[in-house]
């Protein structure tokens, strides 16, 4: 295993104990930018995902070693100590797995089918083609593809899919809400692009996982209870939608 290696750059700030006397531990992640909610492939803390894992560090008085891996590797949770995000679901269809402990929810995040906002009423059976990025497996829009015969369109990451509904070359992007919605800003096109009130939907949660230190994760949940009020400014702070807006 060769990722890149990355030690988040707050755990050896001034006022912390020195990162010698810091018990390190390696933290697997998804090595793409999905921000606001994670992005670890610079040093600079710029989504809530390594903010909310720094203030956890600094308060459990650990370092986390960040291993930047390719989506499906995500699943070698022998070769790192921690991985996020993780959730129970996508394991169920894996067998012959370690026994994992997963933490409670760290944040909720919206799966979304993202239409231009004239066409935020189109029904499913009007729907031709919908951009999928890379690397994610939209199992609500394949259980229903029999059925509509819509295409599923692939494409190298997030930010692309929603440039192919703007240019119209497909009806609808497989986006989670937040991510398209800071994407849209970066392009100077927040609003253009709104969740699909009558297509699919794909609520779910972000969870930290370990097949070798439940103990921490206890410790994670007992952090996520008493931070609450930290945790809610954080989330502000990153401007994250865990409910659909009315």
């Amino acid at each position: 295993m060769s990722p890149w290696l990355l030690i988040i750059s707050i755990f050896c700030s001034a006022g912390f104990a020195t990162a010698a006397e810091k018990t390190t531990y390696t933290l697997g992640t998804h090595n793409i930018s999905y921000k606001p909610h994670y992005d670890f492939n610079t040093p600079e803390t710029d989504s809530f995902a390594e903010a909310l894992l720094q203030l956890f560090a600094t308060h459990q008085h650990i370092q986390f070693k960040v291993v930047n891996l390719p989506g499906k590797r995500l699943n070698l949770e022998d070769e790192v100590d921690f991985i996020y995000p993780d959730n129970p679901l996508w394991r169920q269809a894996r067998q012959h797995q370690p026994e994992l402990y997963f933490s409670q929810s760290a944040v909720h995040i919206l799966g979304t089918t993202m239409v231009p906002v004239l066409r935020q009423h189109l029904p499913l059976n009007k729907v031709k083609s919908i951009a999928v990025p890379r690397g994610f497996t939209p199992d609500h829009l394949l259980k229903v593809q029999p059925v509509y015969g819509f295409k599923l369109v692939e494409t190298p990451d997030a930010e692309s899919a929603l440039k192919m509904v703007l240019m119209g070359r497909v009806d609808a992007a497989d986006v989670e809400l937040n991510v398209a919605n800071f994407l849209l800003g970066q392009m100077q096109q927040a609003g253009t692009l709104v969740p699909g009130t009558a297509l699919p939907f794909s609520p779910v949660s972000f969870h930290l996982s370990s097949a070798r230190h439940p103990d921490l994760i206890l410790a994670f949940d007992r952090f996520l209870l008493s931070h609450k009020k930290q945790i809610k400014q954080l989330k502000q702070q990153y401007q994250l939608q865990e409910k659909l807006p009315d």
